[in-house]
């Protein structure tokens, strides 16, 4: 397994790694609902507050950048292209690099976000206080970010998370076929114990689980539904 402490770590000042900008001026009620995501200024779900139907002939935010919210600094990779909210106020910003990819982006989002948690309502960030912030990062033989490792990293965590799923998932499939097969037998049980031969009343229906009672008069049964 990687490890963080093996490595040694410098600090970069965002502008020195990343371009940064502003999607342009929109609003997600402008929009009719679609399959893309509307990013805003969200500390939840990747930043999607709706999944939008864009304009026609519109350019919209191309995938592979991390969105920065200047209202709290939460910070996200966005692995498909989407809508990102632009204009004044607390429009995200977006930061841009080619050596970025799924893996490294997220590792690099999280730094940022750390970094950034600064950000408040009363105190939001902006392109040029985002582009002055230093994030620390890993660092190979050349003292440049350890592009590689980072990704490397995220591979290895996300590949142990999923066989920690798989393995819960087929703990439970296990546990609930256990269960299954135990009613199958009580129910096998019920109903081998049932002398229908005698009565002749005992017809009873699976789904709705009825139960009969009666009283013997005469010789003759009444019947009571029991519910």
């Amino acid at each position: 397994m990687l490890n963080l402490q093996d490595r040694k770590w410098h600090e970069f000042q965002i502008q020195t790694i990343f371009i940064v900008s502003k999607p342009i001026a929109r609003s997600k009620d402008e929009y009719l609902n679609g399959d893309t995501p509307f990013v805003a200024s969200g500390s939840m779900n990747n930043g999607v507050v709706k999944f939008c139907k864009p304009r026609r002939d519109e350019a919209i935010d191309r995938a592979g950048c991390i969105t920065v919210s200047p209202v709290d600094g939460s910070a996200f990779y966005q692995p498909i292209d989407f809508l990102g909210r632009g204009g004044a106020g607390s429009s995200i910003l977006m930061l841009r690099s080619n050596l970025m990819n799924n893996y490294n982006g997220r590792f690099i989002a999280r730094m940022v976000s750390q970094t950034c948690s600064k950000y408040t309502y009363g105190h939001m960030g902006n392109i040029k206080s985002i582009e002055r912030e230093r994030i620390m990062l890993p660092i190979n033989s050349c003292g440049k970010p350890d592009w590689q490792f980072m990704e490397e990293y995220i591979k290895e965590r996300e590949t142990a998370l999923i066989k920690r799923l798989r393995s819960f998932l087929n703990q439970r499939i296990a546990e609930r076929e256990r269960e299954r097969e135990r009613e199958n037998n009580w129910y096998f049980y019920y109903y081998s114990k049932m002398d229908s031969s005698k009565t002749g009343i005992h017809r009873e229906s699976r789904k709705r689980q009825r139960y009969l009672c009666g009283r013997k008069s005469n010789r003759k049964y009444t019947i009571y539904h029991c519910w």
